[in-house]
């Protein structure tokens, strides 16, 4: 059996992902529709893969990172997708933020192909990313957790398995809508400061040492720190 492991999707987030796991000592054979983004990875020693078909031929084990469902959808389901290569037994952990619509209809699509699914979502962001300080939502096969367990302990500090297939995207969901709805408020309470004439570099610094502290983590991101 092969010991290469699959990555498809080395993004701003997928890639800093897949360099913990090449610097843990594991074999990668990465994809992206953007060549250029891997060029780090491939000078660390992963090899390229002309499509995700590719990589599941070379990989028994395949983490994706994806922008959103249609991009998930293709990438497992496509002409030249996982599915289309895949191996009974094969595992499919699924790093990116979906639906839980879209979750539920792959798992049940895969478990037909006999491949073990893992919805794993992933909150820290891109600095969360780099220091491989990631929290991990896992969900879905207990066994393929199990299995793969060492492999997220590459990526991220704080490691959760949820139960049934959909359960971590909805508690990166739930997630999500706390952060932007904070977020939005946030916003606000610049803009009107803003209007109202104050600076708003030093708003934000009164802001972070009183009681709205807790509330503005989107803060240093906004302002550009």
């Amino acid at each position: 059996m092969s010991r290469a492991i699959g990555f498809i999707g080395t993004g701003n987030i997928g890639n800093p992902m897949a360099r913990h796991l090449i610097e843990a000592g594991h074999e990668l054979i990465i994809h992206d529709t953007r060549p250029d983004v891997a060029e780090n990875l491939l000078e660390l020693g992963a090899t390229w893969a002309g499509s995700p078909a590719e990589v599941a031929a070379a990989a028994r084990i395949v983490f994706t990172s994806l922008p959103g469902p249609p991009q998930i959808e293709d990438v497992v389901n496509g002409s030249d997708g996982l599915l289309s290569a895949a191996q009974d037994g094969d595992i499919h952990i699924d790093l990116s933020s979906n639906s839980i619509a879209t979750v539920q209809r792959l798992a049940a699509r895969e478990a037909e192909r006999a491949v073990l699914y893992l919805d794993c979502p992933v909150t820290g962001g891109v600095a969360g990313a780099e220091r491989g300080a990631l929290t991990l939502l896992a969900s879905g096969d207990r066994d393929a957790f199990d299995r793969v367990h060492p492999l997220l302990e590459a990526i991220g500090e704080n490691i959760f398995f949820l139960g049934d297939a959909g359960t971590g995207c909805l508690v990166k969901l739930i997630n999500n809508a706390i952060v932007l709805c904070s977020g939005q408020i946030a916003q606000e309470g610049l803009v009107l400061g803003a209007k109202a004439g104050l600076d708003v570099e030093e708003l934000y610094d009164m802001l972070k040492v009183s009681t709205a502290r807790p509330f503005i983590g989107l803060m240093p991101y906004l302002l550009g720190r």
